[in-house]
């Protein structure tokens, strides 16, 4: 994922932190959830306005190797912790900001993951996430079911991770119930560094993607994987 992906996810991350002013001298405490390598943590620290020894940032990850990652990156003065979304290990009333790229609709339980965000967050706090959005212009995550339907091999059924972007009406209310007063959403392009050609998309998305390399893997053992490629 680092080496394949981290050049598209971090200035996703990078864009929601700077939306809540993270950058800015007056906040004071920012989590990141799903930080991922921590690489827009990284870039986080460069944008601050004024380093101060006071500014409390934590980044956090369910996945080991990544919080690895993370600490061998991030500047010691940077809190790592492995963590799950829907448990976070903090007091209520902790940060000024919240930030969470990809994770929500990845998530088992969204609305759980929104209850314990906004538990954390002080009383008007800031909280920005990404999740995949309008999927007839997201090619890069629709091409490799669409292929593999196309191509006739079988795909086991799985929750779209599109689906918190199909009905924004739910999700609104799914925010709105976690206590926040009030939600606002916009579409933003990204763009995967290195996918100049078809062959450079397989193979970033495989080295990347553990559900791009599920698929492959649900391919029989006696189909022509080439011609799903």
């Amino acid at each position: 994922y680092i080496n394949a992906l981290d050049a598209w996810a971090a200035p996703l991350a990078l864009q929601l932190a700077l939306s809540l002013g993270a950058e800015k001298s007056n906040c004071t405490s920012l989590l990141e959830v799903a930080a991922g390598s921590g690489s827009a943590a990284k870039l986080l620290q460069t944008a601050r306005e004024t380093p101060t020894a006071s500014f409390r940032h934590v980044v956090t990850d369910l996945v080991e190797p990544m919080v690895k990652a993370c600490r061998e990156r991030l500047p010691a003065d940077v809190e790592v912790l492995q963590a799950n979304a829907e448990e976070l290990p903090f007091p209520d009333s902790s940060f000024d900001r919240y930030v969470a790229s990809l994770c929500l609709m990845i998530t088992p339980d969204a609305s759980k993951m929104l209850d314990e965000c906004f538990r954390v967050l002080k009383p008007g706090g800031y909280a920005a996430f990404s999740v995949w959005g309008d999927k007839s212009k997201s090619p890069m995550m629709t091409i490799p079911p669409a292929s593999l339907k196309a191509c006739g091999f079988p795909h086991p059924p799985a929750r779209s991770n599109f689906y918190l972007a199909e009905d924004k009406v739910a999700l609104r209310a799914m925010v709105l119930k976690a206590g926040f007063s009030s939600m606002h959403c916009w579409h933003n392009f990204a763009v995967l560094p290195g996918a100049n050609d078809p062959g450079s998309y397989v193979k970033l998305m495989e080295e990347g993607s553990p559900s791009f390399a599920g698929m492959a893997a649900s391919c029989p053992e006696s189909a022509d994987k080439q011609k799903w490629r």
